[in-house]
């Protein structure tokens, strides 16, 4: 490589060959450079979201992006034990609430007109 060869992001002399080279006019040179993966994960700043037709060494890449497996949340309709323990309580907690107005409505010392007169 040239001497002028730089990474594009922490701007560092590569010697060697890049990790990373894309073809896209950046800071007086021809090519955009990455030193390091580190790196690449903010090429997107400069060359955009979308840029793997302009990656010069595909070869050197099974994948561009580590594959990273989902984290296992529930979809609609699916609830975990605590999302169910938690509408059990709610549920309790309204059955005993209108118990407790079912019994203040239904006692005759609140509701007799004797109370009132």
């Amino acid at each position: 490589m040239s001497s002028n060869t730089f990474c594009s992001i922490c701007n560092k002399d590569i010697n060697e060959k890049p990790w990373m080279t894309l073809n896209h006019k950046f800071n007086n040179q021809e090519f955009t450079y990455c030193c390091s993966y580190i790196c690449s994960k903010k090429i997107s700043n400069i060359v955009g979201e979308k840029y793997f037709y302009k990656v010069v060494n595909k070869e050197d890449f099974d994948m561009l992006f580590p594959i990273i497996k989902p984290i296992n949340k529930p979809t609609y309709g699916e609830f975990t034990n605590t999302d169910y323990q938690e509408i059990m309580d709610e549920i309790k907690e309204e059955e005993r609430i209108q118990q407790l107005e079912d019994d203040f409505n239904s006692s005759d010392d609140y509701l007799s007109e004797e109370f009132y007169e």
